[in-house]
């Protein structure tokens, strides 16, 4: 009896997995309190065996991140979005010679190597995420796996001297992330598209060489062989606190894109790629594959009727990160070179991590110009800056009683609309780290109510450990490597742990703190110790410095 009560909390688990909160809550609303706690167990145990990353995130934050809206109601928001044809026509013809510039900077580009048959060692290196879901098609990682790289290269070249991709594999799947914990509507979830397993392979052999012979601006530092948040929380923390010191004009303009990677226009994307001097047969393969390939919207077990894709790149595909960095490039060559902010011997125009644009100019002018430079260029890629998810920090000395004095009243636009102004003691968030006029400050997660939430939660006490080790700390431990903390409060926090974990476990309390730290197959717990951890990484990280772009 109580083992089939088990398998039918487990059962009624799996459909509240996969279908949205509105229909969870009325399936548990007649149920006492002994089955909810029985339901929710069985659920939280099936998505740790399924997906321990996502069980852990939602233990975590505790709250459960899923679909809260139905698909009519996203399918309705995303169509006309995925659907729309942008008039973007591409870039300008100054834009275009400004990158030419950088590109004749930077070294003549061979593209010669990146329509070529692909060879056996070549599909053998590739570094494909083999742990990732299966396509419309039906093929499974592990099947495609199986098949030799020998004519798993075979299929590749019959591909690549068509320039045709199979109707069935351009067609992918689209799910819906959301993108903050209770998502107010359809525009607080990130779409992410599931294409074909044998395509996607195709594909991360061909961004390698792409990104090989076509490398970004080094103000890019997102999907690239470089720690981005680090260097680019560190030269911006290094800015702020230079101007600070010095007493110099300082203005921080931090600039969102409106669904950056959903409204890239097809027609300059292609256009860019051909004013570049890539293979015509590379850029006709992606003209037909944008220009053909549909996608279904997927909540749970619906689908919505197929979307065809009139602008935007596929996130998920292997090849969106260097496609889009090259839209980028185009933005970055286009910053006016004297404008940006005197740091030592270098002068910083701009930060960039994907869509995340930060630009420094030393005064007014020069802020409002880069300003225009990339609203200009931006637009004629299909970009738009979302004006109330971007602001500036002005900071401007004030001679007389040697400080600085931080500008509240509106003094930059972008296109017709005003960009709000960052007061000297509001935070904002840039790549996981809060900032306030200073510099870095110290982030504001608290672990103690993390661990509280890992002990509410319906687990057993090896997976609350399991929690700790691999997911909990880890995710603290890039605020607190860049973040400004001081050695007693990595003390305290390796307390709290302890404690916590002494709960869990039901542990005497004399038992040595080096039991908690102590490696597995020595007879610990193998639990980081953060006094001993975030220094060694803060010297390892930043001593990547020394040799980066």
């Amino acid at each position: 009896m109580r083992r089939s009560r088990h398998v039918l909390g487990s059962r009624i688990a799996r459909r509240l997995c996969i279908s949205n909160v509105t229909r969870a809550d009325t399936a548990l609303a007649g149920m006492s309190s002994r089955k909810r706690r029985r339901i929710e167990y069985a659920r939280v145990q099936e998505l740790f065996r399924t997906c321990p990353s996502r069980a852990a995130a939602e233990v975590i934050d505790g709250v459960h991140r899923s679909v809260r809206h139905s698909l009519e109601e996203l399918e309705a928001y995303w169509r006309p979005i995925l659907e729309r044809v942008s008039d973007a026509s591409g870039p300008t013809p100054s834009a275009l010679n400004a990158l030419r510039r950088e590109e004749q900077y930077g070294g003549a580009r061979d593209y010669s190597r990146l329509w070529v048959p692909f060879t056996t060692d070549e599909v053998k290196a590739s570094k494909f995420n083999w742990q990732t879901a299966p396509g419309p098609d039906g093929i499974r990682p592990d099947e495609w796996r199986l098949v030799p790289a020998a004519r798993k290269a075979e299929i590749f070249n019959s591909w690549l001297t068509t320039g045709v991709i199979p109707e069935p594999l351009r067609q992918c799947q689209t799910i819906f992330v959301p993108k903050t914990d209770v998502p107010a509507g359809p525009g607080d979830y990130r779409p992410i598209s599931i294409a074909s397993i044998p395509l996607r392979h195709m594909h991360s052999v061909l961004a390698r060489r792409l990104l090989d012979c076509c490398p970004p601006d080094a103000r890019q530092r997102r999907f690239v062989c470089a720690d981005g948040t680090l260097e680019n929380c560190a030269v911006l923390d290094a800015v702020l606190g230079d101007s600070r010191k010095r007493l110099r004009e300082c203005h921080v303009a931090v600039l969102d894109f409106a669904k950056a990677f959903d409204t890239v226009s097809h027609r300059a994307l292609v256009g860019l790629l051909r004013a570049r001097g890539l293979p015509l047969a590379f850029c006709d393969c992606i003209s037909r594959l944008y220009d053909s390939a549909t996608t279904t919207l997927d909540v749970g077990v619906q689908s919505s009727a197929p979307v065809k894709l009139g602008r935007g790149v596929r996130q998920g595909d292997p090849l969106l990160p260097i496609l889009f960095n090259m839209a980028m490039d185009v933005i970055l060559a286009a910053l006016p070179k004297e404008v940006g902010y005197r740091l030592e011997m270098e002068r910083v125009s701009a930060l960039a991590y994907a869509d995340d644009l930060v630009l420094l100019a030393g005064s007014k002018v020069g802020m409002q110009e880069s300003i225009d430079r990339v609203f200009e260029v931006a637009s004629s890629m299909g970009l738009l800056v979302n004006n109330n998810k971007s602001s500036v920090l002005s900071m401007v000395p004030d001679g007389k009683r040697k400080k600085h004095h931080y500008l509240t009243e509106k003094k930059f636009r972008i296109g017709r609309n005003w960009l709000s102004q960052t007061s000297c003691v509001e935070r904002w968030r840039y790549l996981g780290i809060d900032f306030q006029a200073s510099g870095c400050v110290m982030l504001e997660h608290d672990i103690k109510v993390a661990l509280t939430n890992i002990s509410k939660a319906p687990l057993k006490p090896q997976q609350r450990l399991e929690i700790v080790r691999g997911h909990l700390i880890p995710r603290f431990l890039h605020g607190l490597v860049l973040g400004n903390i001081s050695d007693d409060r990595l003390s305290m926090l390796d307390v709290q742990i302890r404690g916590a974990v002494r709960n869990w476990l039901r542990l005497p309390k004399d038992v040595p703190v080096g039991y908690f730290h102590t490696d597995i197959k020595d007879g610990g717990l193998a639990i980081p110790s953060l006094r001993a951890t975030v220094p060694d990484l803060i010297l390892k990280r930043f001593g990547r410095l020394d040799s980066s772009s």
